[in-house]
């Protein structure tokens, strides 16, 4: 047993990313019948939502508020622009930046997909404070990746204490020095529920998420 102990830490059921991955491609497809009614795919969609929030953004605004980079979003614009939902256009004053603008057909198409938060909200076996539990805690957590990403090299992330890994940190595996750590495990043991199993986190605050220019 204290052989097995040692690798604790390397057992599926001892990790956070591996929900979180699951839970990710599992809601994504669900999403896709739903959007192939509105002809649009997951990421797609969630242009549109930035799209008819502030109606006009620059490219780098609406990679900031998705988390994507520019070669990412290029291709994802150009298939919204070819379907007459929004137009892009050089900023007169600074040809280096690209304006989007949602089309009247891209503000129709609004109406259309009101249906869609409900219906994946249907698929969904979770209650409302379970789910705003959820989004606050990988909302927090999102926040520290953005920090991250637009941090300057010299004030990227700071040390995590070294500490085992797994659950209640209660096995032997090593965990060096990460210089970019933005979270870590709480002590505590998983528990098995009418929801599967959890785990609370310790999150290490850092700056708000920044408003779009």
């Amino acid at each position: 047993m204290a052989q097995d102990d040692r690798y604790a830490c390397l057992r599926l059921d001892n990790q956070l990313c591996f929900p979180l991955y699951v839970c990710a491609k599992e809601v994504v497809r669900r999403y896709k019948p739903v959007l192939d009614e509105l002809d649009l795919t997951y990421t797609q969609y969630i242009a549109m939502m930035a799209m008819w929030e502030h109606r006009s953004m620059t490219v780098k605004d609406i990679g900031k508020a998705l988390c994507l980079d520019s070669g990412t979003m290029t291709p994802v614009l150009k298939k919204l622009e070819d379907k007459g939902y929004i137009s892009r256009s050089r900023d007169p004053s600074d040809e280096r930046v690209v304006i989007v603008k949602v089309t009247d057909e891209g503000m129709a198409l609004q109406d259309r997909a009101l249906s869609v938060p409900g219906r994946m909200w249907s698929c969904l076996d979770m209650s409302t404070e379970d789910a705003a539990t959820l989004k606050r805690i990988l909302g927090d957590m999102m926040s520290g990746f953005e920090e991250e990403r637009f941090a300057p090299p010299s004030g990227r992330g700071r040390p995590c204490s070294p500490r085992p890994a797994g659950p209640g940190n209660g096995s032997s595996c090593p965990v060096p020095e990460r210089p970019r750590c933005r979270w870590r495990w709480a002590q505590g043991t998983w528990g098995s529920g009418s929801r599967g199993s959890r785990r609370s986190l310790s999150w290490t605050p850092g700056i708000r998420r920044r408003p779009l220019r």
